[in-house]
């Protein structure tokens, strides 16, 4: 996302829940693109706490994990959109963020 120029995105990326929770009390973001496999949370308890810290904020989930009922338990819970990444590409993933932050 960082390379595209239409439209840009600027990226800020951490590997840690606890860094992006606090990330997201100190600057203002668009949207959220949320791993659910951190070494400091896991699965829904990771998107959880990011609704948390910021509930009006739109999160798409973009992991490993092609499991459908943990797509429909995070789209339930609020999540954008549930994207695996082995199916998903830079234009696709562009369109969802685009969306998500549109609305």
């Amino acid at each position: 996302l960082s390379n595209r120029s239409d439209p840009a995105f600027a990226v800020e990326a951490v590997d840690h829940l606890e860094a992006g929770i606090q990330r997201l009390s100190i600057d203002s973001f668009d949207a959220v693109l949320l791993d659910l496999v951190l070494p400091d949370s896991q699965e829904m308890a990771t998107f959880e706490r990011v609704k948390e810290a910021a509930p009006d904020m739109p999160v798409l989930v973009l992991t490993g994990l092609d499991d459908e009922g943990l797509a429909e338990e995070a789209v339930a819970a609020g999540a954008r959109e549930y994207l695996v990444k082995t199916q998903i590409d830079g234009e696709s993933l562009a369109r969802s963020l685009q969306a998500a932050i549109s609305k």
